[in-house]
């Protein structure tokens, strides 16, 4: 090494050792100038480089040091790191592999070879990967971090949240895995562990943004819509381009009846992050929420299939499934939702009540929850598929490996959807019902089940899908556990409304009032877990009193267990619906515990749930379609004294009889439905040959 050159290089390394890394590259150069082929001043000339954000350079530099120095594991690390900065990781892969085969106990090498298999999504080499990491060193957070993120994917939740727990324990203030640990925890429907988390992880970083925005989710889960609103104001202050906090914010906006509000924020989001069909989707329903406008909700499907699903209709390949239109058919239902959640109880019936002899149903399931309904759908069906782990393009794979002859969607829209799955085309016959009823608007799609009422004429040419009319749109199962449906005394009538506060809309505010109006001596009870929140109590009562009811007139009950909600109709006369977005499951259960809906059908499919379930029952003049209508349609049935008595006392017994509550019944004339779809498809079939 000459003197000049030996003098710049041994000023640069002091230089880049204390930080100052413009004089740092200014000596590194001169070095590089008289040593143009030093394996040290190239490779070091390249990090400083790179930290000064000049990484175009600086690649060619670490290529040129490695091979100088071909035995040396480091620069091929340092040059996957930058490389996988670059996005480049395929290359990144190839070097971090370079540096691990020189020296395999290179344990920081190993470690970045596995974020790199995960950037790639190669989960299975990610973990062992990961894990081989760990077997160098046990007690290193960042490869306990990176081994829960790979978890995660993998659909293993558990283990992932042991593996950011132990990242926490390493380092107790590792922000980055306390958040991850919340994320997991949520994942796992434990909305309150994933809170405290998503707090520590803010205590260790105070300027950590995504765990204030995580806040948000986790509160909106434990339905704190108070507290989520003030964590997604604060995270959208704090990082106005962060696209998960304008997300999380509009979701609370959504579930405390702010839909408009709501859709302010998703477009926000939209201009973020144009490319994100989840949004888009989010967008969506949250525009259903604002509006009771049917073209306005085909045009934004319309959009959404214009972006996200046409571009994949020139991957549709022919299907190979067996021709004959009379043997067993293979049936595959796609939904997060096989759970707990409100929406299993619209699908359960043709699931849970199928002909085996049939029909061979299997589930793909999207969610990490599980729970006793979980087990129910799994013991009831010939095939389980956990598809959480699985993106779109593999989940269609795997349908199609499956051989499904009628692929079911059960989300539409709403949360945790497949669409993309389904646009792939990976079935010969797909089919949207149940879940979200709203149509999908893409052409993948061969058909919507609903009914006349719910999708009548007029309606449907705003809906994509062909209409396939079922005796009711929706078959429930009889509610084994309700409570006797006694009337408890009261002075009066009493109007109430159990629905979720994200359906109490604008309108139906109006509707509420109106009601009050048409029956003076009349009450109105709401309940709802939110109003256990004074905040959202005191923004609805407000609302109310803007609109003449005085708050006297008005009262409010919270959360409490699924026996008490049942329980609190001994408390009501009418239930009164919400629109644009009707109760679904909600409607069910008031019917069901004999109080009557009173309901102003909307113009769109979710705004006409309510009439459908009423039709059902033989009910239809507890439904009106024109709104001028509705005041008197409430007065008439308020007065009714005789008539309500008697439908409290006879209305289980009457659904009972109905297709609407006899789920063996309702999913024997799903499966007609499902044979003559095939007979149709084996014909075209067979004369296209």
């Amino acid at each position: 090494m000459s003197k000049p050159a030996e003098a710049a290089f041994a000023k640069a390394v002091e230089a880049w050792r204390a930080g100052r890394l413009a004089e740092a590259e200014r000596q590194f150069r001169r070095a590089h100038e008289g040593l143009p082929d030093h394996p040290a001043v190239l490779h070091l000339l390249g990090i400083v480089l790179h930290a000064r954000g000049n990484t175009a350079e600086a690649v060619p530099l670490l290529r040129a040091a490695i091979a100088a120095n071909p035995a040396d594991p480091e620069p091929a690390n340092n040059l996957g790191a930058m490389l996988r900065d670059l996005g480049r990781i395929d290359e990144a892969i190839a070097a971090f592999q370079s540096a691990v085969r020189l020296r395999p106990d290179y344990a920081a090498a190993v470690l970045n070879l596995g974020l790199a298999y995960r950037l790639a999504e190669r989960w299975p080499e990610a973990e062992a990967t990961t894990r081989r990491a760990l077997a160098l060193n046990r007690d290193w957070p960042e490869a306990w971090n990176n081994l829960g993120a790979v978890l995660v994917r993998l659909a293993r939740p558990e283990e992932a949240l042991a593996a950011f727990e132990r990242a926490a324990t390493l380092r107790p203030d590792y922000a980055d895995a306390l958040n991850n640990a919340g994320v997991a925890s949520r994942e796992l429907g434990r909305p309150g562990e994933a809170l405290a988390r998503f707090d520590a992880a803010r205590a260790a970083r105070p300027d950590d943004v995504r765990s204030v925005a995580n806040r948000a989710a986790a509160l909106i889960d434990l339905r704190r819509l108070g507290a989520a609103l003030e964590a997604g104001r604060e995270a959208v202050a704090l990082a106005p381009g962060l696209v998960e906090a304008r997300v999380n914010l509009a979701n609370a906006l959504r579930e405390a009846g702010r839909a408009a509000e709501a859709v302010l924020e998703l477009r926000r989001a939209l201009a973020l992050a144009p490319d994100n069909p989840v949004i888009h989707s989010n967008l969506i329903v949250a525009l259903d929420h604002a509006a009771d406008d049917p073209a306005q909700a085909a045009l934004g499907r319309s959009e959404f299939a214009e972006r996200f699903a046409k571009p994949l209709r020139a991957g549709w390949t022919p299907h190979a499934n067996d021709r004959d239109p009379g043997r067993r058919l293979r049936v595959g239902y796609v939904s997060g939702d096989f759970n707990g959640h409100s929406a299993a109880l619209a699908f359960s019936a043709p699931v849970l009540h199928h002909d085996p002899e049939a029909i061979e149903v299997t589930l793909y399931s999207s969610s990490r929850l599980a729970d006793e309904t979980t087990t129910r759908f799994r013991s009831a069906c010939a095939r389980w598929r956990d598809v959480a782990s699985l993106d779109d393009a593999a989940l269609a794979t795997r349908i199609r490996q499956d051989s499904i002859d009628l692929l079911i969607d059960l989300s539409s829209h709403s949360r945790g959807n497949r669409l993309l799955a389904f646009a792939r085309k990976p079935a010969p016959i797909q089919i949207s019902a149940w879940g979200y009823l709203s149509g999908t608007g893409l052409e993948a799609f061969d058909g919507l089940l609903s009914d006349p009422t719910m999708a009548p004429q007029w309606l449907r040419a705003h809906i994509a899908e062909t209409v396939i009319d079922l005796p009711s749109a929706f078959g429930f199962e009889p509610i084994a556990d309700a409570p006797p449906t006694d009337r408890n005394p009261s002075p009066g009538p009493v109007f109430g409304n159990f629905n979720r506060l994200a359906k109490l809309s604008p309108v139906s505010l109006d509707l509420m009032a109106e009601a009050l109006r048409a029956v003076p001596a009349a009450r109105l009870l709401l309940k709802d877990r939110a109003y256990d929140e004074p905040e959202l109590r005191n923004f609805v009562s407000a609302a109310l009193t803007a609109r003449g009811v005085a708050a006297d007139r008005v009262a409010f009950l919270g959360g409490g267990t699924r026996a008490e909600h049942l329980a609190a109709y001994a408390a009501i006369d009418l239930a009164i619906d919400t629109l644009p977005q009707n109760g679904g499951v909600t409607s069910f259960e008031a019917l069901w515990m004999g109080v009557p809906v009173l309901s102003l059908a909307g113009r769109m499919a979710t705004g006409r749930t309510t009439a459908s379930i009423l039709a059902a029952v033989g009910l239809e003049d507890f439904a009106v379609e024109q709104a001028e209508h509705f005041p008197k349609m409430v007065a008439m049935r308020a007065a009714e004294a005789e008539r309500l008595r008697a439908l409290r006392r006879e209305l289980r017994q009457r659904m009972a009889a109905s297709p609407l509550a006899d789920p063996p019944a309702y999913a024997k004339a799903v499966e007609a439905v499902y044979r003559r779809l095939w007979q149709g498809w084996c014909a075209r079939e067979s004369a296209a040959l």
